[in-house]
């Protein structure tokens, strides 16, 4: 026989407000997913949370009308549910920044034919046509190529690319699920309820190991990476800002005149200076450098007139580019996008656990074959778009391999939710670490080893 105790009036009282106040986000997000006709997270803990507060309320009425009921309240379940969940919710939160950059408006209000203005250093909301401006915008994370592509009127712009230098205006032509972003990254979300034990005991054995493996610089989303990296056979990485930094340099320099290297420096920095492409800056950083290794004291370039810019067409692993002085030949710098320095390691400790290392790139086999060769991987996939990528995991997981997919871009969302686990590296974009099962923080590629350690 269950009698109304003071026990259960407190255990009402106290969770009260943490099912109104905190679980409010709750409320909300479920709220705003079926008002576009969906179910999300928010509303599988708004349902699960609501039913064990509102049963709780009613075992207590009856205790009090009837000396004959009986039944437990779920208050304290319904709460610690709560408290787990937000928990982690402003865990990831920390870690996640917005998607879009601040804008007059709502991307999501961008109308087709609308005239949208992109500032340096800020990402396209939309997919348009360049009405006006000159800069170069970064695809990699839609193309999987390190260069800068140069725009000007009459050239296409990518949502969710980065505009490096120069103010753009721009026509949108796609929005919302019709922009190539929204193509590539599609997720539908499976709910699945459990039981209550199950509810308890898995956050909380997640909690535990994700906490061991953040203090890694391994940031673990959930149970089923746990159990299934320790199984992985095969790591597929993306090239361009997972083995390599994804910022061109120069990685060496040449002269083949006998020019001081003081006079060669100075006309380089006054030559480049007016230019605006990532080669560009690339080569009067690396000049400046030159300039203080050797002790120069100058602080003024010479001033240059009538400079013009004639695009060039770099192919390769590296891109040379000669200086001409008076007609001549004077020198040259080599470039490239600069591979982390941890990769060889890397790749080596997982040959030491009988994984295989394979390479992913966009661009040409003769620039993948060169990178690979330099970083010890065997195998290479290379001139595939983003759905390509994820359809070589597929036909690696045909053949009964365990994948695990490691990139940092948009381009490469689709290959990490195909592979069995996907890790992106901390420096990747908002819509990558959404895709991705596990987060390497710290943006070591070691780490990679660490979180099958781990698991």
């Amino acid at each position: 026989m269950i009698m109304l105790t003071i026990g259960r009036l407190l255990r009402w009282i106290l969770c009260t407000p943490v099912q109104l106040i905190f679980g409010q986000r709750f409320y909300v997000g479920a709220f705003q997913a079926l008002r576009r006709r969906y179910a999300n997270m928010d509303f599988l803990v708004a349902l699960g949370t609501n039913a064990a507060y509102f049963y709780s309320i009613y075992t207590v009425i009856k205790a009090l009308t009837s000396d004959r009921f009986e039944g437990q309240d779920f208050f304290e379940t319904s709460a610690m549910l709560i408290y787990i969940l937000y928990s982690a919710r402003e865990i990831s939160g920390d870690t996640a920044g917005n998607v879009t950059s601040e804008m007059e408006i709502s991307t999501k209000l961008i109308q087709r034919h609308d005239i949208i203005k992109i500032f340096p250093g800020a990402k396209a909301p939309v997919d348009g046509i360049v009405v006006s401006g000159q800069s170069y915008l970064n695809e990699s994370m839609i193309t999987g190529k390190a260069r800068p592509v140069a725009k000007e009127a009459g050239d296409k712009v990518i949502g969710g690319t980065l505009n490096e230098n120069g103010c753009l205006l721009a026509k949108a032509t796609h929005v919302g699920s019709d922009t190539t972003l929204s193509q590539i990254f599609g997720i539908s979300v499976l709910v699945v309820a459990c039981p209550c034990a199950l509810g308890l005991a898995t956050p909380t054995a997640i909690m535990v190991a994700t906490g061991k493996g953040a203090s890694q610089g391994v940031l673990i989303k959930g149970g089923n990476a746990l159990e299934k990296a320790h199984k992985v056979t095969a790591v597929v990485f993306d090239k361009t800002g997972t083995l390599t930094v994804g910022k061109p340099a120069v990685v060496s320099d040449v002269l083949f005149s006998s020019i001081s290297l003081e006079d060669f420096c100075d006309a380089v920095i006054s030559v480049e200076a007016n230019s605006e492409h990532p080669l560009a800056k690339a080569v009067v950083e690396h000049a400046k450098w030159l300039w203080q290794k050797h002790g120069s004291s100058r602080e003024q370039v010479t001033e240059v007139r009538d400079f013009e810019v004639h695009p060039g067409t770099g192919q390769f692993a590296r891109t040379s580019i000669l200086v001409a002085i008076d007609g001549k030949v004077a020198g040259a710098f080599s470039v490239t996008d600069v591979m982390r320095p941890e990769v060889q390691l890397a790749a080596s400790f997982l040959r030491s656990l009988g994984i295989s290392s394979i390479m992913t790139k966009g661009d040409n086999w003769a620039a993948a074959t060169a990178i690979a060769k330099e970083v010890g991987i065997e195998d290479v996939y290379a001139e595939i778009d983003p759905l390509g990528k994820a359809a070589k995991i597929k036909e690696l997981q045909m053949k009964g391999m365990n994948v695990a997919m490691v990139g940092d871009g948009i381009n490469d969302s689709p290959a990490l939710l195909a592979a069995d686990v996907g890790m992106e590296i901390g420096a990747g974009t908002d819509v990558a670490i959404e895709a991705a099962d596990i987060a390497l923080i710290r943006s070591n590629l070691e780490d990679v080893v660490s979180a099958i350690d781990l698991s």
